[in-house]
């Protein structure tokens, strides 16, 4: 009698997973969290690209024009080392590494990074001035220190990204 309660009772969970959908749906079975509402800061989290593939949104960055970003397609954004001002087109998305991988390839900034697998990229050098004795490259967005990595801080349109050498 207990096997044949086992199988109905199997049967009955089998026929509700099916007429769900649950069993055929890669749907998931209960809801999921609404999206947190976005905060005053502009950075979020991304993936980092691999060392060997550098900055993978700047594969056709250098053709960006300002008309791709009056359509929406880019972003201009400024990049300031040690108080000098670039600007640069890059792709809608692109973060702070990425911007200074666009320059980099643009003859624009020299830096030198250790990629960190659950981090991203560590800038430790820029224009040959390497972090040491307590002093490092930090990273400022419009003015204000970065809590985020280079590799995970998201830019938008206008934001001003500043490297300055500190002791922190």
């Amino acid at each position: 009698m207990k096997n044949n309660s086992r199988i109905a009772l199997s049967i009955a969970f089998a026929l509700i997973l099916f007429s769900t959908g649950a069993v055929f749906s890669r749907r998931p079975l209960v809801a999921e969290a609404p999206e947190a509402p976005s905060s005053s800061i502009q950075a979020r989290e991304v993936v980092a690209p691999s060392p060997r593939e550098e900055a993978p949104l700047l594969k056709k960055a250098g053709t960006r024009t300002a008309e791709d970003v009056a359509h929406g397609e880019a972003m201009s954004v400024s990049v300031s080392i040690g108080g000098e001002a670039r600007e640069a087109l890059v792709p809608i998305g692109a973060t702070a590494y990425d911007a200074m991988a666009l320059l980099r390839k643009q003859g624009k900034a020299e830096y030198e990074s250790t990629y960190y697998p659950s981090l991203g990229h560590f800038i430790k050098e820029i224009a040959g001035k390497e972090n040491e004795g307590g002093y490092y490259w930090t990273l400022y967005i419009n003015g204000e220190y970065s809590e985020r990595g280079a590799s995970s801080a998201v830019l938008t349109d206008g934001d001003k990204v500043e490297w300055r050498y500190e002791n922190k």
